[in-house]
């Protein structure tokens, strides 16, 4: 083989190597916070409201540091991650009904049960929560979107 082609088969090869296995550690990162198993019955296309700057939270075994934006619809908490880290992340929409706040951990974060008895906990800076839940129960009152 020769040169050229080997550097013709790196420079092809390699970008596809890396996006792949990008993916793949997306993929892997959604499925062991428990995301993916949210998306299956909470995936949403519809605009996001409210947004939160990107934060750090914490979901299941996986740390999303500053890639995590969060957001408050009259009907649900929503959430959604930088486009490079999206792979396995579809953005969510979680009814308010099935988010329930579990209390305070450590440093003062919220701990937030998603999706039911059986969901992911969300640990997100408790200051964040507490504007979310302003905003919703406003809205709530005004009969608003937050």
């Amino acid at each position: 083989m020769s040169d050229a082609s080997l550097v013709v088969i790196l420079v092809i090869v390699g970008p596809l190597f890396f996006v792949g296995f990008w993916s793949a550690v997306c993929w892997l990162i959604a499925t062991m916070s428990g995301w993916r198993g949210l998306a299956r019955r909470f995936a949403t296309t519809e605009p996001a409201p409210g947004w939160s700057e990107w934060t750090t939270a914490m979901m299941g075994l996986a740390s999303y540091r500053h890639t995590l934006a969060i957001g408050a619809a009259v009907d649900g908490l929503d959430l959604r991650v930088m486009s490079l880290f999206r792979p396995g992340h579809a953005p969510l929409r979680i009814p308010w009904s099935l988010v329930v706040f579990e209390g305070t951990g450590l440093f003062g974060q919220a701990k937030v049960r998603l999706g039911g008895a059986r969901g992911a906990v969300l640990r997100v800076p408790g200051a964040l929560w507490r504007e979310i839940e302003g905003r919703v129960r406003h809205a709530q009152e005004k009969g608003e979107a937050p």
